[in-house]
């Protein structure tokens, strides 16, 4: 069932890559100023974790690669290494030929082989290849569990926020019960840590360190 579902989020991808380009609503994003600021979040809390050392960072969806552009310009944290992974072949062909950073590369995949510092997830479970909110969310918890193993320092994710129960919206796009992804979180992982931000009212960011 998650291959199928992998199968379909990458064909919708393309497609809206090539439709669309570079631009933030190919990711289903609706602005760049609310890319931005989740990508400033996620920036913050990795800051907060290591605010002296380098760090690694693998970024699972990372579309056309916004997030990577989005580091190059800042000063920290500092990069010993960023993988870019997605599971669409068109926006992995358009990073590989268009960012030359010589901290990163971008490969095509669905989840990291090896360990590195950060995983992080801006916006790569928004788009539900199915209608079926329990189907979606196992297969959620399911990529979180294995990215989870792969993290030395912690695991950043955002996702669209529900006012109440889960549910799956226009456009096929996920709303979370913050709650219940906290709680699973937290018996999963043992911690969680959830930041709203008012400039992101239907945005929610958690933050899972791994302190072993």
């Amino acid at each position: 069932m998650f291959m199928s579902f992998n199968s379909r989020i990458a064909s919708v991808y393309d497609k809206r890559f090539k439709l669309l380009g570079a631009r933030p609503e190919a990711s289903f994003w609706f602005s760049g100023f609310r890319q931005e600021t989740r990508f400033e979040i996620i920036t913050n809390e990795i800051r907060s974790l290591d605010p002296d050392r380098s760090v690694s960072i693998c970024d699972l969806g990372c579309g056309y690669g916004a997030f990577a552009e989005y580091l190059s310009y800042k000063t920290t944290p500092k990069i010993s290494n960023y993988l870019g992974l997605d599971i669409s072949s068109e926006v992995i062909k358009f990073c590989q030929s268009n960012y030359d950073y010589p901290w990163a590369k971008f490969e095509k995949a669905n989840n990291l082989k090896d360990k590195m510092g950060y995983i992080v997830m801006s916006g790569t479970f928004n788009y539900a290849a199915t209608s079926d909110v329990k189907k979606w969310e196992a297969y959620l918890y399911k990529n979180l569990v294995q990215c989870f193993k792969n993290t030395n320092r912690a695991m950043i994710f955002n996702l669209q926020l529900s006012d109440g129960s889960a549910k799956i919206g226009k456009k096929n796009i996920y709303y979370a019960n913050s709650a219940k992804i906290a709680e699973f979180c937290k018996a999963t992982f043992g911690n969680c840590k959830v930041i709203n931000n008012p400039l992101l009212k239907r945005d929610v960011t958690f933050v899972v360190e791994n302190k072993s």
